[in-house]
């Protein structure tokens, strides 16, 4: 049985700094999906920013399809420019596909193409010293080093270089991370850009090694103190709906899940292996009936066998 790709992962990091904003300091989030090419992918990259933006925090904006255009996403940085304070947090996040022409990434949109120097110019006028771009297209690792370096600016990629131009994976499994408890490693609640990006990255590399082929994606990450620039709030997306027995269920299937993995090194593979199945087709139907009763939330994971 094929569980789901977000179920297969584990997230080893060390979360070492946290900053929590000012009361006053608002959240200001664009998510933006450009042109898929052809149904399928214009369908699966809709999805993918339907789901980042409805768990992302803050006053959120959403542009998809032919209504994500250069215009309109330089148009919206440009209002948040006219009322944000330093204080504040920026959050942009890009879906689709990039590429690269003429030495500058462009990220594929209805009409003209929004470029890196685009990004760049609009970023940099943003009065927020907290700022976090997330690009999940192919070729977005050409903004590195460009866009990498300002205080408190996070930068995420899909891609280590402009060089990788295959439809990435990243953005569902970063959206999956911004619902997941087990992204929440500090367990405070919120989801935070360095553990969505460690749990995006993790199941990304699942994903080629569990299919057996070669990695045509490596997300990167640069920045200053991605640990205090949060994302997420768990909190706010459990349902009044679920019955509490369910969510201590889920939560006992991730204890077992995570003991059993800590016995591994004493254990037959096969017994280790069979059992691990058995936990998380269980944690899988948990969380099912979660999502159907309207949490939010997806289940932590005991990670790849």
């Amino acid at each position: 049985m094929r569980l789901p790709g977000g179920m297969l992962w584990v997230a080893v990091w060390a979360v070492l700094a946290s900053h929590v904003p000012a009361a006053s300091a608002e959240v200001y989030s664009l998510t933006a999906a450009g042109l898929g090419g052809d149904a399928d992918y214009d369908r699966r990259f809709a999805a993918d920013a339907e789901r980042i933006h409805g768990a992302m925090q803050g006053s959120a904006s959403l542009l998809t399809g032919q209504g994500a255009t250069r215009e309109t996403i330089l148009g919206e940085l440009e209002r948040w420019a006219a009322s944000m304070t330093q204080d504040d947090q920026a959050i942009v996040v890009l879906i689709g596909h990039g590429s690269m022409a003429s030495d500058d990434y462009r990220f594929n949109v209805a009409g003209p193409d929004l470029t890196g120097t685009d990004l760049a110019g609009a970023l940099e006028a943003l009065p927020a010293q907290r700022q976090v771009l997330v690009n999940t297209t192919s070729a977005s690792g050409a903004l590195l080093d460009r866009l990498a370096g300002r205080p408190g600016r996070v930068i995420i990629t899909a891609t280590k270089n402009g060089r990788e131009l295959q439809a990435t994976r990243f953005a569902s499994h970063f959206a999956s991370a911004l619902r997941a408890p087990a992204a929440d490693l500090d367990k405070d609640r919120r989801i935070n850009a360095a553990e969505a990006f460690a749990f995006a990255e993790r199941a990304v590399a699942d994903y080629f090694e569990g299919e057996g082929l070669l990695a045509t994606e490596h997300p990167r990450q640069l920045g200053d103190n991605p640990s205090g620039l949060i994302l997420a709030r768990l909190d706010e997306q459990e349902s009044d709906a679920v019955a509490p027995e369910l969510l201590a269920r889920r939560e006992t299937l991730n204890d077992q899940i995570r003991a059993l993995r800590a016995r591994r090194s004493q254990m037959d593979q096969a017994e280790y292996l069979q059992e691990l199945q058995s936990l998380l087709i269980s944690l899988s139907m948990v969380s099912e009936k979660i999502e159907a009763a309207g949490g939010g939330a997806q289940s932590d994971s005991g990670g790849r066998p």
